[in-house]
């Protein structure tokens, strides 16, 4: 998260926290979801939601997508992902995914 942080814009994120109550979008299609996010994208593209503590759902994202990366770089598979189902490059070629590790 502090590296994240640091250079939100690397990430293609606003250092800016969301204002209360935005509520996280998932996958459109599924019943009494809508079929566009009602939220501007730029407002879910902040770091943190309105309380700095907690990082936003794209925050969780990256995090989730760095650590499919890291497993699948390492040779490992992840349910049906696996480098054949998840390109390494994709669909995070343009990220900075050097986080070190200390």
């Amino acid at each position: 998260m502090d590296h994240v942080g640091r250079k939100p814009t690397n990430w293609r994120l606003s250092g800016e926290s969301q204002p209360a109550g935005v509520r996280p979008f998932y996958d459109a299609g599924i019943p009494q979801v809508p079929d566009r996010d009602p939220v501007p994208a730029e407002v879910r593209r902040c770091v943190t939601t309105s309380d700095p503590r907690h990082p936003t759902q794209a925050v969780h994202s990256l995090m989730a997508r760095y650590f499919v990366a890291t497993l699948l770089k390492s040779g490992h598979a992840l349910g049906r992902l696996d480098n054949d189902t998840c390109p390494l490059e994709s669909p995070l070629s343009a990220l900075p995914l050097d986080i070190p590790t200390t």
